[in-house]
């Protein structure tokens, strides 16, 4: 199409006045740059300090107590100054106490002992003991320990603290000899301690003991037996207690290396000692049970006589039975230690500065039948001639607790020589 004609009226001429309102003319001031300062965070919370650190002795003693914790007690002393912390005077059965100590720098001697001398575990309740000092553990026992446990560490020397030390053994011992006039082994010197090693004994008659039957008066062992899984006395000491030789009228100390059967709760180890070689009189010092499976270290104490210059001590390890002097059970093992002694007995300005009595040996705990369920064909005999137990035949044959319907069965009478055998009040521990 064409373009359409323009038209006539004219465009409006611009306004020479200003518009309101009036555009405000710049300002000379700065847009102020932005600030690097951040934001601050929030307050932080207080912390609270950390445990001062010891700069002494730290020690932790830590003793989890068995089923009979009144037979337990133990002490943490300062060898160097003579301070003493003892355990709670009431203790509360399988329970653990854990006590931390920081106390000055010095030589520490822990013991913890046990006055029926099966330690705090295995048959009635499984304790534990351990001693860690200065982050060092210096001692980790599953509490088999028998009759006590003794470790030293530190040193009175404050400026350095050494390693820890192990418990001192006696410096003078003497290793007995198989005396063939005898029977048995022999120390013939006077000494601190007498010992039968380790292999003079190792065994039974009935198995690899050598020299058998290593009785001053013949007592035969058990026919039955195998090594080191059956019950054995394999190594005998006696030592003075608290230095200086073996002498009469003094304290001593006989350990006895055992090895018993299963579990060790149907098997107790007999202490005797006689003041005379030639003219045997086996006391009776005390009975100490196994307290666990397999190589025991049992120990009882008791004062040396001044009957003769020539003392023996017997360990005797029976399976259930009752003390006897040669128990003759088919698995028992009886064994002789003959020592020297000094027949002088210390000075009585002596005696009475260092008197010591034997710590008491409690009545052994009554062996129970709660094991003859676990008694199979394989040690069929052991049931049998036993005295807790009685094996039944027929659909349900077993083992189980004998009744008072139940004959019993003896076990063999003693062999070898009638010697007396006594308990005494004055010597035994």
């Amino acid at each position: 199409e064409p373009t359409p004609m323009p038209t006539n009226i004219p465009t409006p001429a611009p306004s020479g006045a200003p518009t309101n309102p009036v555009t405000p003319a710049p300002t000379n001031q700065l847009t102020p740059a932005p600030t690097n300062a951040s934001t601050p965070g929030p307050t932080p919370q207080p912390t609270t300090p950390g445990p001062t650190p010891c700069t002494g002795a730290d020690i932790t003693v830590d003793v989890l107590t068995d089923n009979w914790p009144q037979e337990t007690a133990w002490t943490l002393t300062n060898t160097c100054t003579g301070a003493q912390i003892n355990s709670p005077t009431s203790l509360a059965r399988s329970t653990q106490y854990l006590n931390n100590y920081c106390l000055p720098a010095a030589q520490y001697t822990f013991e913890i002992t046990d006055t029926y001398g099966d330690g705090i575990c295995c048959s009635y309740g499984q304790g534990s003991v351990s001693v860690v000092y200065n982050g060092n553990q210096v001692l980790d026992a599953a509490g088999a320990f028998g009759s006590s446990s003794i470790t030293t560490f530190g040193t009175c020397d404050s400026d350095s603290t050494p390693p820890p030390t192990p418990s001192p053994t006696p410096a003078d011992i003497t290793i007995a000899t198989f005396n063939p006039t005898l029977g048995v082994p022999k120390c013939s010197s006077i000494t601190a301690a007498c010992t039968s090693g380790s292999a003079l004994l190792d065994g039974t008659g009935g198995n690899q003991e050598p020299n058998p039957s290593n009785t001053l008066d013949e007592c035969i062992d058990g026919a039955n037996g195998k090594y080191h899984s059956d019950e054995s006395v394999d190594q005998i000491t006696v030592s003075a207690i608290g230095g200086g030789s073996l002498q009469a009228g003094a304290l001593a100390v006989i350990e006895a290396k055992v090895w018993a059967w299963s579990d060790g709760s149907q098997d107790m180890a007999d202490f005797y000692y006689s003041a005379s070689v030639d003219n045997l009189d086996w006391k009776l010092i005390g009975s100490r049970p196994a307290g666990g499976p397999d190589e025991r270290t049992l120990s009882i104490q008791y004062t040396l006589p001044s009957n003769s210059p020539l003392q023996a001590v017997r360990v005797s390890i029976r399976y259930q039975g009752s003390p006897n002097e040669c128990p003759g059970g088919a698995w028992d093992d009886s064994d002789d230690l003959v020592f020297a002694v000094d027949p002088t007995p210390a000075s009585l300005a002596a005696a009475a500065a260092g008197a010591q009595a034997p710590i008491p040996v409690p009545p052994p705990k009554a062996m129970d039948s709660s094991h003859c369920a676990a008694i199979g064909e394989i040690d069929r005999k052991r049931c049998e001639e036993g005295t807790l137990c009685v094996w039944k035949n027929g659909r349900n044959k077993g083992c189980y607790p004998k009744t008072s319907g139940d004959t019993a069965k003896g076990k063999g009478k003693a062999k070898g020589k009638a010697n007396k055998v006594s308990t005494s009040d004055d010597h035994a521990a």
